[in-house]
């Protein structure tokens, strides 16, 4: 069986009209339907290259340039050819599907999907949240070997160092995505990264991630929820949920016993 990355760019390659350029000197085909039906951004891309290349059309007198102009040309500013292929398979039909693995994987994902409103990536995204917001911990181990997407310029990440590794003899290319299990997702160390997604997630508006974010805030850290930093530039609605699960009685933990 081919390769996810293969699958990709042979299924990008069907009816490609479109060349999307990316800052890293890679180059991907695509089909600008495709593209406009999942982004916004690159709707209005496709229409602003359609109307150089209908320009350059008018202009030119031979057929060769003609037939070159009819290709879309979109640059990818601040995105790597491989941070693409992370993240295309979640809106593309590749086998076995692709889930997201890692912590570094999901804010790739939110990341591009805010910069290109491309809502497959955020619910993606913020779907591995929701299911794994209770291993924001401070009792996880503390890991910091970086995500290999953020080696190359383009996003920069505020949590890098943060991501957990998945196992100690995981590749370097842990953050590829080709499938696996979410059941078991080692949480990012320390109180301070549950305030910093609680607040990325905010600020994106991701509200199926956000309640379990809030939940995990006030379980880790009660206290932080008074400390201006942590707080700060959140919404009105997730500052009101903050309220209203700290107010929320306190459930004691069963002591094992048998008696209750």
């Amino acid at each position: 069986m081919a390769s996810v990355d293969q699958q990709l760019e042979d299924l990008m390659r069907l009816n490609a009209d479109t060349e999307l350029r990316f800052d890293d000197g890679g180059v991907l085909p695509a089909n600008s339907y495709v593209l406009s039906f999942f982004s916004s951004v690159l709707r209005g891309a496709v229409e602003a290259a359609e109307a150089h290349a209908s320009s350059r059309k008018r202009s030119s007198s031979s057929s060769a340039s003609s037939s070159r102009s009819s290709t879309k040309v979109i640059p990818m500013q601040g995105v790597t050819k491989k941070q693409w292929l992370t993240v295309a398979p979640f809106w593309h039909p590749v086998t076995p599907p692709v889930v997201v693995k890692t912590w570094g994987e999901a804010e790739l994902l939110l990341k591009i999907g805010s910069r290109f409103d491309l809502r497959p990536a955020l619910d993606k995204g913020s779907e591995f949240l929701a299911a794994n917001a209770d291993k924001l911990t401070a009792s996880q181990p503390a890991r910091t070997r970086k995500c290999v997407m953020y080696e190359a310029a383009g996003i920069d990440s505020d949590m890098e160092d943060y991501w957990d590794s998945e196992s100690e003899d995981s590749s370097d290319d842990d953050c590829s995505s080709n499938g696996g299990d979410s059941s078991s997702h080692a949480g990012p160390d320390g109180n301070e990264v549950v305030w910093k997604w609680l607040r990325f997630a905010d600020e994106l508006h991701l509200t199926t991630c956000l309640p379990a974010l809030v939940k995990q805030a006030v379980k880790v850290d009660r206290a932080g929820c008074r400390v201006t930093a942590n707080t700060q530039g959140l919404s009105a609605a997730t500052l009101q949920q903050l309220v209203a699960e700290l107010a929320a009685p306190v459930v004691p933990a069963r002591s094992g016993t048998g008696f209750y």
